[in-house]
């Protein structure tokens, strides 16, 4: 059943009138759509053939029809859902279940007007579910992940090292952290997630597992596994089974006194970047901030306030909510990151 909301105009006509789709384009895509004789839909070679970009077509459909538009890669996947419709079902029709609201299921689809896969939902999920619009590519992505979390999971056991890891990125997902630290301390090895700009304690371990957490996550990131006094970069892909997304993962090793320092920036894996014009402002809104945020030069570091520069306060930096390292000859402070100088002059430096 379409949403009631939805405006009775032709989609050629909207895309015209909104200024997305010149009307000669529009002319020669309806040629084109009689030429096919049906067998493409007027959306589909307004893309295929370079008329429109697919998002703004499907932002068109998405006010046309009065359906909200879904970018999967933020949205977290009922895996139970997959219990009531199958996956073959999914793939079959280029639509996925996303989660239950209420009594009501919320299904996305990569083409709402196509009423044989409208069918097919109603059939397996009766006539009470509600639409979105997905693209293609996201509605595939998403169904990939929810086949690869319905596999049976392999070395998940938390005994062993990959176990460990694994669970430590799917824990960081569950509670929406932006980053993981992995420290080293004099007498374990500490976990802390970063959430909402604030760290928090998360775990510990014991101080033995360390080098061979650290040398696993090297492997994931295709860093060097022999450096051990040399800061590393690398990157990890991570699909999560239990969640169904990925997660782009940049790393960074370094070192500190009591071993390696592992620093993992957790990013939703998204294939396209939105412009800037397209994230929802108003324009007098979007002007100001264009002005303000992006094209106003930032502060010179060296006016910042002498009482909070980290030679003079090194202790500021011991503060829990923090992640900070200290790079220094000696320091008596617990709780930090002491790094070795590659300098001599015993200054201290705010690496995280």
């Amino acid at each position: 059943m379409l949403n009631k909301n939805k405006v009775n105009v032709r989609l050629g006509d909207l895309l015209v009138e909104l200024g997305y789709l010149r009307e000669s384009d529009l002319q020669q895509a309806l040629g084109m759509h009689r030429d096919s004789q049906g067998k493409k839909r007027l959306g589909e070679i307004l893309v295929e053939g370079g008329f429109i970009e697919e998002r703004r077509l499907l932002e068109t459909l998405s006010y046309q029809l009065g359906y909200p538009l879904l970018e999967l890669d933020f949205v977290k996947l009922d895996r139970t859902l997959l219990n009531t419709i199958p996956l073959n079902i999914c793939r079959e029709n280029s639509l996925v279940p996303v989660t239950r609201e209420g009594n009501q299921v919320l299904v996305a689809f990569s083409d709402p007007l196509d009423q044989r896969a409208r069918n097919m939902t109603e059939r397996y999920l009766g006539r009470d579910f509600k639409s979105s619009i997905s693209s293609a590519e996201s509605v595939r992505e998403a169904l990939n992940a929810l086949e690869r979390s319905a596999a049976p999971a392999s070395l998940s056991d938390e005994n062993t090292i990959i176990g460990m890891i694994n669970t430590l990125f799917e824990e960081a997902i569950e509670e929406g952290a932006s980053d993981i630290h992995i420290e080293p301390m004099k007498d374990r090895l500490r976990v802390r997630f970063r959430r909402d700009g604030v760290m928090d304690q998360h775990k510990d371990f014991p101080k033995e597992i360390a080098p061979q957490l650290c040398t696993r996550i090297k492997v994931m990131a295709t860093a060097d596994i022999a450096e051990k006094r040399r800061h590393q970069d690398g990157r990890i892909l991570f699909e999560s089974r239990l969640h169904g997304i990925n997660l782009d993962m940049r790393v960074s090793f370094f070192i500190t006194i009591h071993g390696e320092k592992v620093v993992l920036r957790l990013l939703n894996n998204k294939g396209t970047l939105l412009d800037i014009k397209e994230i929802g402002m108003a324009p007098r809104m979007l002007k100001h901030f264009i002005y303000e945020a992006l094209d106003t030069p930032g502060e010179d570091p060296k006016d910042l306030p002498r009482q909070l520069s980290l030679l003079r306060r090194p202790r500021l930096i011991k503060r829990q909510k923090r992640g900070r390292s200290c790079m220094k000859n000696k320091i008596n402070e617990g709780g930090l990151n002491q790094l070795s100088p590659p300098l001599h002059d015993g200054r201290c430096r705010e690496i995280f």
